[in-house]
């Protein structure tokens, strides 16, 4: 499928959030905003993600991919899972070709202050696999990490960011 446009909405996993009435702390499973096989021409923006992790993924191998996903001006915050579950991102991604991370904020994913346990070398805002192509990260904020700002494995056009209050800034 193609042409897609989500904009303007509020993600909110509330039982993952401690402070809120449905937390569940022996059910954390992940929310996530799950794409998983290809489509195209997917833009998301005026988002704000809480406690939720964002995957694009190409399945099954690549042959199937993404082409041309945009987030823009969206706010990406608080996503989380407890030890001995899966790692945590504001975003992942493999298998996408031409993705444009814009304008956006990207803060306190991969850990939970109250957890620091949570805060693995595998946890981070922004994690996207060596099979991307044409990565645009640009005008961005990442901030307070659970490790790097982002790992961009495939490279891209990085420019114009600011990246503060994790254990590294980008890595390549």
């Amino acid at each position: 499928g193609g042409n897609l446009i989500f904009s303007g909405l509020h993600f909110y996993a509330a039982h993952k959030d401690p402070n809120h009435l449905d937390y569940q702390s022996s059910n954390q499973s992940s929310g996530l905003v799950r794409f998983v096989g290809d489509g195209a021409d997917i833009l998301f923006e005026d988002i704000h993600s809480e406690y939720v992790g964002w995957v694009f993924q190409g399945w099954p191998n690549e042959t199937s991919r993404y082409e041309n996903v945009a987030i823009r001006r969206s706010f990406i915050e608080k996503n989380y899972n407890l030890p001995g579950g899966a790692h945590a991102q504001g975003i992942w991604s493999s298998y996408t070709h031409g993705l444009l991370l814009e304008d956006s904020s990207w803060y306190h994913n991969g850990w939970r202050a109250d957890m620091p346990e949570t805060a693995t070398t595998f946890n981070r805002n922004i994690y996207l696999s060596h099979s991307l192509e044409d990565v645009v990260f640009r005008n961005n904020f990442s901030l307070m990490s659970a490790t790097t700002g982002g790992q961009f494995r495939s490279g891209g056009k990085i420019f114009g960011n600011v990246i503060s209050h994790g254990t590294a800034g980008i890595q390549l």
